[in-house]
């Protein structure tokens, strides 16, 4: 389908003659709509792209050929706009990790942008007012109303002028070579599970670490009833319970002996008998578990051997060497260090500036911003 606004693939294929049009190119707008928001498994379900000022939508439910696409693009610069997640989707979706990227929100933060969103830079530099749209639409819906081609379109459209925006503003600025090791990085984490627990530890949600060893043991059971109830339904586990209510369950079920029908909140969150008698077996599980095989409590990751407590005098002197940079350079502070970066920064007995970059992740330009300051508080010299 040939519009005035962009070219549609619907499918079966995508035309050989496209792919070799990309291949050529030196770089390609990407933007990817997943359906995330309404199945337990995500998938691509729309990509649009700008290639040479032109935009093309392709369907990747229907056409057959969509991997093809995806080898198109190696050993070309994808041009992305906070595209974490959609380098996520490339690895799970078409085990494809790019070589070079250039994310326009990382410009933007780089460049001191106090507006980061793509409508807020096509605000600020072509005067253009972007709808929100349809963000929160089931994208995997066929057929797809117009509005949310129209929608999906503006999210490469201005992408490649954006680029050479600013491009030219971080080169004046001498921070272009932070900009690329800040996206080499952002390709580095994408190339890896997202996930940071091991298979053994994956049900250890946000907020389980103050749990005890026997309501550890509720959370694990039940974190596996949330999953194939996700799993069959084909929704996200938080449409099952999300991780607060999941934990405040697996509390109660470690001081009650009642069923999960007596919960008082069974008919806010779990409704449904078939589930709930379900999630009763999984409580019964975790019931029958001798102590010995409860879960063990963990340490924060990277608590262990870096002086576990943190220095208050070191962190409120790193922070303040780190705001003082951040105001000259017209920065937020907290792209060149967060809070959570400076309190592991402060749990160091010494200064090792490989720690920082290998253990820490810190860009080498980021170290090189605070190091000299660094050694100072750590010799004692501030």
């Amino acid at each position: 389908m040939l519009t005035e606004k962009f070219t549609y693939f619907p499918g079966p294929y995508i035309p050989n003659k496209f792919l070799a049009f990309v291949e050529n190119s030196s770089e390609v707008s990407i933007d990817l709509e997943a359906d995330g928001l309404y199945h337990y498994f995500a998938k691509v379900c729309l990509i649009q792209l700008n290639v040479d000022d032109k935009i093309y939508i392709v369907d990747p439910l229907e056409n057959k050929n969509t991997s093809m696409l995806f080898k198109a693009f190696g050993n070309k610069t994808l041009i992305l706009h906070g595209g974490s997640y959609d380098l996520y989707l490339m690895r799970e979706c078409y085990s494809f990790i790019p070589d070079k990227i250039f994310d326009t929100m990382i410009a933007a933060q780089i460049l001191g942008l106090d507006k980061l969103s793509l409508a807020n830079l096509v605000e600020k530099y072509f005067k253009v007012s972007l709808s929100k749209g349809p963000q929160k639409m089931d994208w995997s819906l066929r057929p797809l109303p117009d509005k949310m081609f129209d929608y999906s379109a503006n999210d490469v459209k201005y992408l490649p002028k954006l680029k050479k925006i600013l491009t030219k503003e971080l080169k004046e600025k001498g921070r272009m070579k932070w900009m690329e090791e800040n996206c080499d990085k952002l390709i580095l984490a994408e190339s890896y599970d997202h996930s940071t627990h091991s298979e053994e530890d994956i049900w250890r949600v946000k907020g389980s670490n103050s749990l005890d060893r026997k309501q550890l043991a509720y959370l694990r059971e039940l974190w596996d009833w949330r999953e194939k109830e996700a799993q069959g339904a084909d929704v996200p586990v938080y449409k099952i319970m999300k991780n607060e209510n999941l934990i405040e369950l697996a509390v109660w079920c470690a001081s009650e002996s009642r069923s999960i029908f007596s919960w008082h909140s069974f008919d806010k969150y779990i409704k449904k008998r078939v589930r709930g008698e379900e999630c009763e077996k999984a409580r019964i599980r975790a019931k029958k578990l001798a102590p010995s095989k409860w879960p063990e409590k963990k340490h924060p990751t990277g608590s262990k051997g870096l002086g576990v407590e943190v220095n208050p005098i070191f962190f409120d002197k790193i922070k303040i060497a780190r705001d003082k940079i951040a105001e000259e350079l017209k920065m937020d502070s907290s792209v060149i260090l967060t809070q959570k970066l400076i309190s592991k920064i402060a749990k160091l007995k010494e200064y090792d500036p490989d720690v920082l970059v290998n253990k820490f992740g810190l860009c080498v330009w980021q170290r090189d911003l605070i190091e000299n300051d660094l050694i100072k508080i750590f010799a004692g010299e501030e």
